[in-house]
């Protein structure tokens, strides 16, 4: 039998006039956005601003993601397992690299 794994996002809490306090704390929610990077997206109006202005602070420009991908290339090339850590060790180590 098949199940259904599909994801439904609730609506956003819709203001109505009243009680201001108690939406702006359950949109807060929603949007799950920490205080410090909230206050960098307030002055966005649409949606596709706000996206456009973390992925530009957060992931950078061309050069600055071609430059990191520079450095991992080379830091795991010279990534070696120490005399003193055992394999899981260095697997972990491995992947906390690869994941970031």
């Amino acid at each position: 039998m098949a199940t259904s794994n599909s994801f439904s996002a609730p609506s956003p809490p819709i203001f109505t006039g009243e009680n201001y306090h108690a939406w702006a704390v359950k949109m807060k929610a929603y949007l799950r956005v920490d205080e410090t990077i909230f206050t960098r997206i307030m002055a966005c109006k649409t949606a596709k601003q706000v996206w456009d202005k973390l992925k530009i602070e957060f992931q950078g420009s061309e050069k600055t993601k071609q430059m990191q991908i520079f450095n991992l290339r080379k830091e795991f090339e010279l990534l070696k397992r120490k005399e003193t850590e055992n394999v899981k060790e260095y697997i972990d180590r491995v992947m906390k690299l690869l994941i970031g």
